[in-house]
């Protein structure tokens, strides 16, 4: 929309641009009209003036022409970026429109899920003081989540899928079937081990990747993680099926989730203003669990509104990893 408002800008400066020339060719015309000259008897001077208006419209007629061709191009040209502009925005208000209606929707799935789990309040009420009880006594994230992962696998399935992973209970699938196996709602354990969903996984917000694995900053830091510009209030799902060790503020990372994929994998966002679900909670891939905050022009050094950032890091054993191998291959290029 931006780049047509420039361009029906540009064309509109050009065809003022134009009407002035024509306006000074259509004057001078005018003029020259008021008194034409005589064409059967005429005197000597009037058959010099003749010939000489006859000159000058003959250089005239071919230059209004040129430029009368020129404006109607223009004009067609304006007609089409009016009419494309129109378009989108018709598009723009039907995809507002269908945002709200699946916002709404969401916000009626959240309440339902909340409702389910008033009935396991005791065991999440349970790890949420233990969560906070380590995080207020601990400052390395790595140790953190050691802790935690023991709290939540004592008082979740977690414990018994661990167990599941070790003695090789669970059948590795074909990549098709990996797809397919996303698509149960009722589950809840993950449908496919993390260290098999490599080219599979959603983003967990839509929006460029504005700062990759391992790429260095301004001070020559190298990020963890991935961090991806986002829309204002933007939903954030969670990337994979998984159990939450950890929802709420810890140290720099502000509202932090952690996410227990199995096998020594964490998924950690970070840059939330709003978490949804609590410790403890079994999540599924594409489960909206938090929302982002609002854009702040404040914050911005070109004075353009600067957008909330989502951090994601990938963690095998504590340690980060790129998670890019994981991303669905049409998400990975972007």
């Amino acid at each position: 929309m931006a780049k047509l408002r420039e361009e029906e800008a540009a064309i509109r400066k050009q065809l003022r641009d134009q009407h002035r020339e024509i306006g000074d060719l259509l004057a001078v015309m005018q003029r020259m009209g008021r008194e034409p000259p005589p064409v059967m008897v005429t005197q000597r001077e009037d058959a010099l003036r003749m010939v000489r208006s006859g000159m000058l419209l003959n250089s005239f007629f071919p230059a209004l022409k040129s430029r009368a061709d020129s404006l109607a191009a223009r004009l067609s040209e304006l007609t089409r970026v009016l009419t494309e502009k129109q378009q989108r925005a018709e598009q723009l208000a039907a995809e507002k429109e269908e945002l709200e209606r699946l916002r709404t929707k969401t916000r009626d799935l959240i309440a339902e899920k909340r409702q389910r789990l008033k009935q396991q309040r005791a065991r999440l009420d349970a790890l949420d003081r233990a969560a906070e009880r380590h995080a207020a006594a601990i400052t390395d994230l790595g140790q953190l989540l050691k802790t935690l992962d023991k709290e939540v696998a004592a008082r979740t399935g977690l414990g018994e899928y661990e167990e599941q992973l070790q003695s090789g209970e669970i059948v590795e699938l074909k990549p098709r079937a990996k797809k397919a196996a996303f698509v149960q709602p009722g589950r809840m354990k993950p449908a496919v081990p993390f260290a098999q969903a490599k080219g599979l996984l959603m983003l967990p917000a839509s929006g460029p990747i504005v700062r990759d694995f391992g790429e260095q900053d301004d001070l020559g830091i190298e990020s963890k993680g991935v961090s991806i510009e986002t829309r204002a209030r933007a939903q954030v799902v969670s990337p994979a099926d998984g159990w939450v060790s950890y929802a709420g503020e810890f140290r720099s990372y502000g509202q932090l989730l952690i996410i227990n994929a199995g096998g020594g994998y964490h998924i950690l966002l970070a840059g939330m203003e709003e978490i949804y679900v609590r410790r403890g909670q079994f999540v599924l891939s594409g489960e909206p669990v938090a929302s982002m905050g609002e854009a702040s022009a404040s914050e911005s050094r070109s004075g353009r509104e600067a957008r909330p950032s989502l951090y994601v890091e990938f963690r095998k054993n504590e340690k980060p990893i790129d998670p890019k191998p994981w991303w669905a291959s049409e998400l990975a290029k972007g």
